[in-house]
């Protein structure tokens, strides 16, 4: 388990001079068993279900109300209003429960500090309109049920809501929809980058000092400890063993969840899953290419450590080309040749990852 959010956390507190006024929890219920290795075949862990959240401030009395979020009371809360009886006295929490306590029927139940919901909605306002227009739905959405508790919680109406990692704007929908301002922050350059045709030498291609840099950022990688200890000491499963827990957990997204994107190329059906409710400790990438002449399956781990390092559209975009063109070289390859050989698949994919380009009309070296 990664402390990496409890130590970013301590940093933010210390950083920023602010007050952690409640933890929340959000549970998701139908959020993915993972790590499947440990939880789905080794049976030695249960599944994680729940996200923390951390409610900061720079007073420890911010303007905050739960009048603004109370829940419909229990059914048996309401059969103790109509009965009014109860035990009274004290507890073993030393609190002291009196006689009427409970005798006065409010607008609702103060909710506790863990929100449940689940996330996995197929229809709405946003999906409708990125399907109609053809466009890449965002690959981490947050319910909007959750951005509405806070946003209703600590503000009010004709307050002003700030997200700065807007997104696909889930907070700025809720805030709109809930009568207050709303600011949402996205890196706007490197989108409006990402989109541009025929940009000039310095956008499209990499500088000399940036290759540069790059190559000796990987050197350090790669004379590092922690991969000279890795591959030292790295045990490799059978190659069973990796099939069958990675298929056990295809097998339930493929179930669960809706490909982000299916495409046809004549007869093959590609259908790609991002997908953020698994495990930091999942592959990142989990590919079907061999069992169908008409299918590849691509599956990206949004939660894996190697996806936050994705910082603009391009690198997003370029990550997604080379596991989606992973799978499909892996398909005609074997389906061409019977068998997956390194060689053929690096040649394949190489005549894949020059289309792009001809697409932009950008020269393609032969």
């Amino acid at each position: 388990m990664s402390t990496l959010a409890l130590r970013a956390l301590l940093a933010f507190l210390d950083a920023g001079q602010f007050v952690l006024c409640q933890q929340f929890i959000y549970n998701n219920p139908a959020k993915l068993p993972g790590p499947a290795q440990w939880v789905t075949v080794e049976r030695i862990r249960v599944k994680d279900s729940y996200s923390h959240l951390w409610w900061m401030s720079s007073t420890d009395r911010p303007k905050a109300t739960n009048r603004r979020i109370l829940q419909p009371y229990s059914e048996s809360m309401l059969k103790l209003f109509e009965t009014k009886k109860y035990n009274a006295g004290s507890r073993p929490s030393e609190h002291h429960i009196g006689k009427t306590s409970f005798f006065r029927k409010h607008k609702g139940a103060i909710p506790s500090n863990v929100i449940t919901l689940a996330n996995t909605q197929a229809s709405s306002a946003y999906l409708n309109y990125c399907r109609s227009k053809n466009l890449t739905l965002h690959p981490a959405r947050m319910p909007i049920g959750l951005a509405e508790f806070f946003i209703k919680f600590l503000t009010k109406p004709g307050d002003l809501v700030l997200d700065p990692f807007a997104g696909s704007n889930t907070t700025g929908a809720a805030s709109e929809a809930l009568r207050r301002k709303w600011i949402s922050i996205t890196d706007l350059r490197q989108l409006a980058l990402s989109y541009r045709k025929n940009s000039d030498e310095r956008v499209r291609r990499a500088t000399d000092g940036q290759r540069d840099a790059a190559v000796n950022r990987l050197e350090t990688e790669i004379e590092s400890d922690y991969l000279r200890d890795f591959l030292t000491t790295y045990e490799v499963p059978n190659h069973r063993l990796i099939k069958k827990v990675n298929d056990a957990l295809k097998t339930v997204i493929v179930k669960k969840f809706q490909p982000t994107l299916k495409a046809k190329i004549n007869k093959l059906v590609v259908s790609l899953y991002l997908v953020k409710d698994m495990s930091p400790n999942d592959p990142y990438v989990i590919i079907e290419s061999t069992e169908s002449e008409t299918s590849v399956i691509v599956i990206i781990n949004l939660a894996h450590p190697h996806w936050s390092q994705l910082t603009n559209a391009e690198s997003i975009a370029n990550f997604i080309r080379h596991c989606t063109y992973d799978g499909v070289s892996e398909w005609k390859a074997y389906f061409a040749t019977g068998e997956i050989h390194p060689d053929t698949v690096k040649l394949i994919k190489d005549n894949l990852l020059r289309i792009p380009l001809r697409l932009e009309g950008a020269p393609v070296r032969q």
